[in-house]
């Protein structure tokens, strides 16, 4: 009788055991996705630096991830000449060289050479801080070369591919920057934050999740402050800070626009500052006539 009531006992202190270590792991599995939302929240921009003169190694092949098993776009002929102007983010953890280049057929590429072909070379630009993020696509993501809506699409992601995210680019307009597998090679690109849903643990990440405003501009400043248009009708925003500038965009009254530098026109003496327009994914010049600089 003592020996099947203490069997009992054990029998129940077991499944007890097994409940509370089911019930854990579904707490630790739901804040593994908070976490890996905050993570993406937290994620950081990098940037590259042009070199006009280029590095000085020649024509190199271009693979789109760290590795020569890597996906290589151009048919498998993707090269940069690198005694031309192309543009570094650093050397990447696993001791390749990240760089940007114009393509021969127009627009841009995003890829890596091999660090033993440039081992001379001292990077302008400190290695990425790049996360790696398991997600998984909620519907078909096109995966591009270039963070541009002008990109070469590397390959399609379809529903329920796994890939990671490593960073973001918000110096073109917002992208994530990711690891992935296309056409059964590793593969790096870049995909579009509008309209590209994807799942982080249970929560479905789109567009309404806030990158923030870009770290720098491409002319390299900080942020110094925000641009507020004032009332009105939509306001130009131009290539060079002058009135004789050519329109690349509108911004819309009452609405505010991160400012990254301010410089006086030449031909009438009036401040312009340098925004970003999310938008249009476009940086230009806005009149201080239009619009007020606050901190």
């Amino acid at each position: 009788m003592e020996k099947r009531f203490y069997r009992m006992i054990c029998a129940l202190a077991a499944l007890l055991l097994c409940s509370v270590f089911a019930l854990g792991c579904a707490a630790a599995d739901g804040a593994q996705g908070g976490n890996e939302v905050e993570r993406l929240l937290a994620v950081e921009d990098f940037k590259f630096q042009q070199v006009d003169k280029g590095i000085g190694f020649g024509v190199l092949a271009v693979y789109s991830a760290p590795s020569t098993d890597a996906l290589r776009g151009a048919n498998g002929k993707a090269a940069v000449d690198t005694n031309k102007k192309m543009a570094e983010a650093g050397f990447d953890e696993s001791g390749w060289l990240l760089v940007r280049y114009e393509k021969d057929s127009g627009g841009y590429r995003v890829g890596y050479v091999e660090k033993r072909k440039v081992k001379d070379y001292k990077a302008r630009m400190s290695t990425p801080a790049f996360d790696r993020i398991p997600v998984t696509a909620a519907e078909a993501i096109d995966v591009l070369d270039d963070p541009h809506e002008k990109g070469n699409v590397l390959g399609t992601l379809p529903a329920g591919e796994d890939f990671t995210v490593l960073g973001k680019y918000t110096y073109t307009g917002s992208w994530w920057y990711v690891e992935c597998t296309l056409e059964g090679k590793t593969a790096r690109g870049f995909i579009a934050r509008e309209g590209s849903a994807f799942y982080a643990g249970d929560t479905l990440v789109k567009s309404v999740l806030d990158l923030g405003d870009p770290a720098v501009s491409p002319r390299g400043g900080e942020k110094i402050g925000t641009a507020v248009i004032r009332e009105g009708e939509r306001k130009n925003v131009r290539k060079t800070p002058d009135a004789s500038g050519t329109i690349i965009s509108k911004v819309y009254p009452g609405m505010e626009y991160p400012v990254y530098d301010k410089k006086v026109s030449s031909d009438r003496g009036i401040e312009y500052f340098y925004v970003f327009v999310e938008d249009d994914s476009e940086w230009g010049w806005i009149s201080s006539g239009v619009a007020t600089l606050v901190d």
